[in-house]
């Protein structure tokens, strides 16, 4: 859905976070305002009349919806990815790009229509606060994998048991191709959502998904983890880092820190138990 305001500041981020709460989980901002990404199913549009009738003596806003045909991406992708730069120490490129062995860390991913090939401000951000962290032989959650990027990148720092778990079949397929395309050994990959966390021992737990999947399934993920450990959060809207620290604290976890990306839009919370 693409909704275009006048003016743009500050209804882009008031309908974003609004729409947040109605399970948009993907947002894409253009000069004149922004796209908003849902699944069909959960598509309403007399939501979003009411939604914009609300706020029309406050601002000028209009919008249409198409529905994106599932499509396999690597056409696209081939004719305009180019190799991701994660500081200078770690590498994404495509399995047609030529290796560079100057990075410390290479990942190759095909992401076929699966989320998370490193272009993300979101997964931006959570590998490079991954950097940081010890990994040597730490057991490691991944939820909402997509791609596998993030698992992959835990292994090739040092992690030794990882698993990684999606709810969309897409996804749970493209991560084991991945997996198996940067010859890990150590991540189990499963199809299902925070049901399937069934047991303890977590050192770090990885979660970039959208806030309401976070403020839903925090506590599952807090329950899992060893004293001590690590949470990364990420996949949400600045504006909405508030309501996370509260549910952080009424878990009883620790905040450490926040880092939002150049625009300032997305952001990521990292956090101990």
């Amino acid at each position: 859905m693409r909704i275009a305001l006048h003016p743009v500041a500050p209804w882009s981020d008031i309908f974003m976070s609004t729409l947040v709460e109605l399970d948009y989980d993907t947002f894409e901002e253009f000069d004149k305002g922004f796209k908003a990404y849902i699944k069909k199913k959960d598509f309403k549009e007399n939501v979003i009349q009411e939604l914009l009738a609300e706020h029309s003596a406050e601002v000028e806003a209009s919008y249409e919806y198409s529905v994106i045909p599932a499509t396999n991406w690597n056409a696209n992708w081939e004719s305009s990815f180019q190799p991701i730069e994660i500081g200078a120490w770690c590498l994404v490129r495509a399995p047609f790009h030529q290796i560079d062995k100057k990075f410390e860390v290479e990942i190759v991913i095909e992401p076929k229509m699966s989320f998370g090939t490193g272009h993300h401000q979101t997964t931006m951000l959570m590998m490079e606060e991954m950097k940081g962290i010890e990994w040597k032989g730490k057991r490691v959650l991944d939820m909402g994998s997509g791609t596998g990027i993030l698992a992959v990148l835990a292994e090739k720092l040092g992690a030794t048991d990882i698993v990684a778990i999606d709810n969309d079949q897409w996804a749970f397929e493209n991560c084991i191709e991945n997996v198996e395309r940067n010859n890990c050994h150590h991540i189990t990959t499963l199809l299902g959502d925070a049901a399937l966390i069934d047991n303890k021992g977590f050192a770090v737990v990885l979660a970039n998904i959208n806030r309401n999947i976070l403020l839903a399934d925090m506590q599952q993920y807090t329950a899992a983890m060893d004293s001590g450990a690590v949470l990364l959060l990420s996949g949400f809207l600045e504006q909405d880092i508030d309501v996370l620290k509260d549910k952080i604290a009424s878990l009883g976890l620790i905040f450490d820190k926040m880092q939002s990306n150049s625009t300032g839009n997305f952001a990521l919370i990292k956090c101990f138990k």
